[in-house]
């Protein structure tokens, strides 16, 4: 129910706070553009084909082209592009006759017909490349490719009967497909091009085929889409597991599978759509843009791992109907995604979208593209913080690129596609709807831990403690805050993103401060009569054991020993302590030690002298605490003592040797 009252209230919103894009640049491009990535300084590269040819192109984060590189070969097209964390770009090209020079410098390296892989510089200089001699599914809708920052590639493809190398260098990996079946490849190669592995999974009469492969990030590994069909029967299974593990599918289905970069099997999920792209982040998830696998409509899918299931955390319909291509999904890097895909055939559009964590559409943009039921099309698309790029194919057909007022129609001439640049941060994120308290209880010097309640649309959170301290989690949805003082504080919280932070949402919190402090045990002769203060404590309620009393002091008046309790109570705070006051029987002028013995006074209060008379002749009386500690020797002068208490401590003592037995003292 939670969800669908969000969803709700951003339709209500949307036409108050939606965010907005607006066009920086435009550039019409010779060939449709299938591929755009950003370079790590904002430049973008683009990858297109047509007549012939494809071109590789660098342009300036203003729109300025920097190079070209064209590639010549009949049926020649450009199918995938990926650029790792040092601005290297791998380019996945497919033609079916001729041979191709896949080097645009003053040097040649020829390959033959298939699936073409190259690596360029940034300067877009030749670095290394090699072909698989099969041509099955050279479509940018089956199989591509993708790379780690570290320059670590991988492929994955199609291929029909024949034997095929996959070793581009002096070795030999050969992958074999027998007569009658269709098979999946998937292979890693090393930075300088070296293969690390190759795997193949084929069976005769069989449909098999891959739809998309993306690498995460930091090279802990990949995720890819095959369908597997054994040629059998449904009920039969399939291990998906090349180690010595086993994790079985269904035969026939189509799988999201996870494997790291040696490719040991990590999670699967079922993935029964038609056309998909694929993005992953460092932390694991996968983002998927997914076309119907019949009929129409189109998902933006988020998927996390556990054990050995990849679990779908949302799939949320997207708008639009008709002729369906995707361009492509990227990761945002806040656990949510933006992607773009074209409609055609009814009213046309470029449509682009950005997912949050939850799957709520922060916003759906879109481009009116005419009403041909075929092109254009936009089929490339990237992200860096807060711009996007597409690439289109037009053939002829020209687009109003700018969503503003001012009209900027591309292609021109007889060129067949464009390349433009979007600020999509008009405006800033949402506001938070409330502050959840994630500590059950807390005092004065506690941690308070608190999470916001948002839309998930926001790069950071900034709070505020007010007279409390946050001592962790600024920035981020989780914050912990130390109350340093007692008494109420105001907490806030604003969203924040490129844009600017929305308004707070607030929060007033109470630390309660219990104080309690009973003075120290004392002894009493006899009985005692005195009041119990625990301090001061404002705002606090009281309980004292044994009785049961509630005031704030305790009225005392005993004639044995007892163990006092006292609990004051402020909020959700508690502070306790104890006291024992001891009455004891003391030795006086009655007592009856010895004949004639006499103490007094009798207690005594500390800095008295204690005066024992009536001592008989020869003893040494001396002094012990009760625990046996030597406390001292008695001088004796006739028959008297004197017993000095400015250095005893207040208590009970042990007068030794003044009669047949210990004589008690007190000393208070």
């Amino acid at each position: 129910m939670r969800s669908s009252l969000l969803f709700l209230l951003t339709l209500l919103l949307s036409s108050l706070h939606a965010q907005q894009f607006s066009l920086d640049w435009a550039a019409t491009s010779q060939n449709g553009v299938s591929r755009v990535v950003f370079a790590s300084n904002g430049d973008l590269f683009t990858l297109g084909s047509g007549s012939d040819q494809v071109k590789l192109q660098r342009y300036s984060s203003i729109g300025a082209l920097l190079w070209t590189k064209t590639l010549s070969a009949p049926t020649i097209s450009a199918l995938d592009m990926d650029v790792d964390g040092n601005d290297n770009v791998f380019v996945y090209l497919g033609f079916t006759t001729g041979q191709l020079d896949l080097d645009p410098g003053p040097f040649t390296t020829l390959v033959n017909p298939g699936k073409v892989y190259a690596k360029y510089n940034s300067n877009g200089q030749y670095q290394w490349g090699f072909s698989v001699a099969n041509t099955t599914d050279l479509s940018s809708s089956y199989g591509g490719l993708t790379c780690d920052d570290a320059g670590n590639l991988y492929i994955a493809g199609d291929l029909g009967q024949g034997t095929y190398d996959m070793d581009p260098g002096p070795g030999v990996h050969d992958l074999v497909v027998g007569s009658s079946a269709g098979g999946v490849f998937i292979a890693r190669y090393r930075p300088d091009g070296t293969l690390h592995w190759a795997n193949l999974r084929h069976w005769p009469n069989g449909f098999t085929y891959t739809r998309a492969i993306a690498a995460m990030p930091n090279g802990a590994g990949f995720y890819v889409v095959q369908r597997l069909d054994d040629g059998g029967a449904l009920s039969g299974q399939i291990d998906v597991d090349p180690g010595p593990g086993t994790h079985l599918v269904y035969n026939q289905s189509i799988n999201l599978l996870r494997y790291d970069s040696t490719f040991a099997f990590v999670a699967r999920a079922n993935a029964h759509f038609g056309e998909q792209k694929l993005a992953a982040d460092d932390a694991g998830n996968v983002y998927q843009l997914a076309s119907a696998y019949s009929g129409g409509g189109q998902w933006a899918v988020k998927y996390s791992t556990s054990g050995q299931i990849l679990n779908e955390v949302y799939q949320t319909a997207l708008p639009g109907n008709g002729n369906i291509r995707l361009a492509g999904i990227v990761s945002d890097g806040q656990g949510g995604s933006m992607g773009a895909y074209s409609t055609n055939c009814t009213a046309n559009y470029y449509r682009f979208f950005k997912m949050n964590v939850s799957g709520l559409v922060d916003h759906n943009f879109s481009l009116y593209s005419g009403s041909d039921c075929t092109y254009p099309i936009v089929r490339g698309f990237a992200v860096r913080g807060s711009t996007f790029a597409i690439g289109s194919i037009n053939q002829g057909y020209t687009v109003d690129l700018d969503p503003g007022a001012a009209v900027v129609s591309l292609p021109t001439g007889s060129d067949r596609g464009a390349v433009a640049l979007y600020d999509w941060c008009g405006g800033v994120p949402y506001d938070p709807f409330d502050i959840d308290v994630l500590t059950s209880e807390w005092c004065l010097g506690d941690t308070v831990a608190l999470a916001v309640d948002a839309f998930g649309d926001a790069t950071s959170y900034t709070w505020d403690a007010g007279v409390w301290d946050v001592v962790a989690g600024q920035g981020d949805t989780v914050s912990y805050v130390v109350a340093t003082s007692a008494g109420p504080a105001t907490i806030s919280v604003g969203a924040s993103n490129l844009c600017g932070t929305s308004a707070p949402a607030t929060l007033q919190l109470v630390a309660g401060e219990a104080h309690a402090s009973l003075p120290a045990d004392s002894v009493a002769c006899g009985s005692m009569t005195t009041i119990l203060d625990p301090g001061p404590c404002v705002g606090c309620t009281y309980l004292w054991m044994p009785g049961g009393e509630t005031t704030a002091t305790l009225p005392v008046d005993i004639d044995s020993t007892v163990t006092y309790i006292v609990s004051a109570t402020h909020g959700q705070c508690v502070a306790s302590d104890t006291i024992t006051l001891a009455v004891e029987i003391c030795t006086g002028l009655a007592d009856g030690f010895g004949s004639g013995l006499r103490v007094s006074p009798v207690p005594a209060l500390r800095g008295q002298h204690i005066v024992v008379a009536g001592l008989q002749a020869g003893r040494t009386p001396y002094l012990t605490t009760i625990d046996g500690r030597h406390r001292g020797t008695l001088l004796v002068e006739g028959d008297r003592a004197v017993v000095a208490t400015g250095s005893l401590a207040p208590g009970m003592y042990l007068l030794h040797g003044a009669a047949s037995t210990a004589v008690r003292l007190v000393v208070q």
